[in-house]
């Protein structure tokens, strides 16, 4: 039985409803559609053992955020590129993906603020959020994911100060953390103000 699907770079409409009866599939990649304008939500919800999830560049596609990862309980990466949310929020059901290792949902088109039940993935490593239109303030807990160590918020419209807890992502954290002595932090081109807290102002590059 299918377990791996690749459709990239191809001229297709839209993916067959069908595709939910592809039961163990765990690993679905979908890029570079330049003609498809349809994307079977309800069907993909059926794939509940999915582990890896790709989409981008579905160039005539646009619509809500993709809420049926929340009935994939396995996820651990998921990764939206170049997409048309149509400047709609992320839905804030990120408690249900403990497995949850890398997000990207990037030029994406994503609106709202940062959702905060992403704080309930404590699995997660890498959270790329560039280059979309999100706003208000920076999660204050973020560093209390202790695996993760790259973070990228560029190119959105947060407002409000650095978070002073934020310095840990500069300081030696030790051995009680997977995320050790490097993390990635990448802020630039929002609308921050204030200061920056004294430790990554410090860190070694």
């Amino acid at each position: 039985l299918l377990k791996e699907l690749d459709i990239s770079v191809n001229r297709l409409r839209t993916i067959p409803e069908s595709i939910k009866n592809l039961a163990i599939l765990e690993k679905f990649t979908c890029g570079i559609q330049p003609e498809m304008n349809e994307f079977p939500v309800e069907a993909f919800r059926k794939l509940t053992h999915m582990r890896e999830l790709e989409i981008s560049d579905i160039r005539l596609w646009e619509g809500d955020f993709f809420d049926f990862i929340f009935d994939m309980p396995y996820l651990e990466k998921i990764s939206f590129f170049r997409m048309n949310f149509n400047d709609n929020a992320m839905t804030d059901r990120f408690e249900t993906l403990s497995e949850l290792r890398d997000f990207t949902c990037q030029s994406s088109k994503i609106g709202g603020t940062f959702p905060k039940s992403l704080l309930q993935c404590q699995n997660l490593e890498t959270l790329a959020i560039g280059d979309n239109h999100l706003s208000g303030e920076l999660p204050v807990n973020l560093p209390d994911l202790k695996k993760l160590y790259s973070v990228d918020f560029s190119d959105n419209n947060f407002t409000g100060t650095i978070p002073e807890s934020y310095a840990e992502f500069g300081n030696d954290v030790g051995a009680s953390s997977s995320r050790g002595t490097y993390t990635n932090l990448f802020l630039m081109g929002n609308r921050l103000s204030g200061k920056i807290p004294e430790v990554v102002k410090s860190s070694k590059m």
